[in-house]
């Protein structure tokens, strides 16, 4: 399990040889579905915002509140995170809740 990264999928820990009694046991806790840490790391939003963009197709970034508070903004409590796909994206089917993804890339892309 050393060799996971800090946020790991269900394939990486399968690959390194974890059971997927062991991911419903005590050594990992799942942030969204299909996505772990290890057990005692505080899931906060940078946590669940790490989780969401380890599904996200590659160029997603965090948006809007997300963005901000990951910044040290202060903003209105909201509990889902915001992510920005890049053109051409589509959302998942299937999308977590509590999960914002909106297209249209970013400003120059």
């Amino acid at each position: 399990m050393e060799r996971l990264p800090f946020v790991f999928l269900r394939t990486e820990a399968r690959a390194e040889g974890l059971t997927d009694k062991a991911l419903r046991g005590p050594l990992v806790q799942r942030v969204l579905h299909g996505v772990y840490v290890r057990a005692g790391v505080t899931v906060d939003v940078r946590v669940r915002t790490l989780a969401a963009l380890r599904l996200a197709p590659a160029g997603t970034v965090a948006a809007g509140s997300t963005a901000a508070v990951l910044l040290g903004g202060v903003v209105p409590p909201d509990h889902r995170i915001h992510l920005r796909l890049p053109h051409g994206q589509l959302r998942r089917k299937g999308t977590e809740a509590g999960t914002l993804r909106s297209r249209g890339g970013l400003p120059g892309s």
